[in-house]
């Protein structure tokens, strides 16, 4: 990552931090609720022995709900994400610490974690293979790692683009020139605007198949289990599923897609074909 794109990171999160109230809320939203929920379930179903567990990426979000009484090291670039961390979660599990690191050069040693998690697209924020590679570093022989990544093509990246074309009235941020590079390249992963909140020009890289099993094989990472989110609920553009002023209808329809989407998220192929997927990986 370029000293400017880490400076732009660390800013956004920053700011982020300083808004937590609000965007706590944001969050709240069925979408997120759900990538949080399978996040966490693959935490308990594969780190479930391990520890000390590293959350790279955290944010302001530890993963208490999957790491409940263990070690867990807490890492981010923005430190005062970090500090919002500690002062709300840090009763929950007294055995949290935090790091103000960046995901691509950890200061730990080798092998140092049984367990990591990726969350929240961290790997869409950093070169996936240099990310990777990292995580394979200090992750031990016996270790696991939860990735979540977010995915090229998808309907929501349909939505995206039909939307700049359209002046980004949807609500996404995707720019014209950022749309025709899209298309003109479609086995490769794209970096694009992909604006949250608050309004900020963070750039994020969509990865497709093809390079991340690319990236997993030059980072020697095998894949143990892969599931995915944001299939059919795809049908609802992200962000309207995002907006908590949304009717209940809305939230009560995009509920019950994200549950169709656990199913679905299972079958190979398909699930390619996800906003997001989630894989458990080893050292190969």
């Amino acid at each position: 990552m370029s000293c400017d794109s880490t400076r732009a990171t660390r800013q956004y999160y920053d700011r982020l931090a300083a808004e937590f109230a609000e965007v706590d809320v944001y969050w709240s939203n069925p979408y997120d609720v759900a990538t949080w929920d399978l996040e966490n379930e693959l935490a308990s179903q594969f780190l479930v022995v391990s520890e000390p567990i590293l959350d790279l990426g955290v944010g302001f979000y530890p993963h208490i709900e999957s790491t409940a009484g263990k070690r867990l090291v807490n890492v981010d670039l923005s430190r005062p994400s970090l500090v919002v961390a500690r002062q709300v979660y840090h009763e929950k599990n007294r055995r949290m610490f935090y790091v103000s690191a960046d995901a691509l050069s950890l200061p730990f040693r080798n092998g140092a974690f049984t367990g990591i998690i990726a969350g929240g697209e961290l790997l869409n924020h950093v070169p996936l293979a240099s990310g990777l590679r990292e995580i394979h570093r200090v992750l031990a022989g016996c270790g696991r790692a939860v990735l979540s990544i977010g995915m090229k093509w998808c309907l929501d990246s349909l939505y995206a683009l039909l939307d700049s074309q359209m002046g980004n009235r949807l609500g996404y941020s995707m720019t014209r020139e950022e749309a025709s590079e899209f298309v003109r390249h479609p086995m490769s992963s794209t970096q694009v605007t992909w604006e949250v909140t608050p309004k900020f020009d963070l750039k994020v890289t969509l990865y497709s198949r093809r390079d991340i099993e690319r990236a997993l094989a030059s980072a020697s990472l095998r894949v143990l289990a892969s599931r995915s989110l944001n299939l059919t609920s795809g049908i609802i553009p992200l962000p309207i599923q995002q907006d908590n002023d949304a009717t209940a209808a809305v939230k009560r329809v995009s509920r019950g897609l994200l549950e169709v989407d656990r199913w679905l998220g299972q079958v190979p192929l398909i699930k390619w074909f996800a906003g997001n997927v989630y894989l458990v990986v080893e050292r190969s």
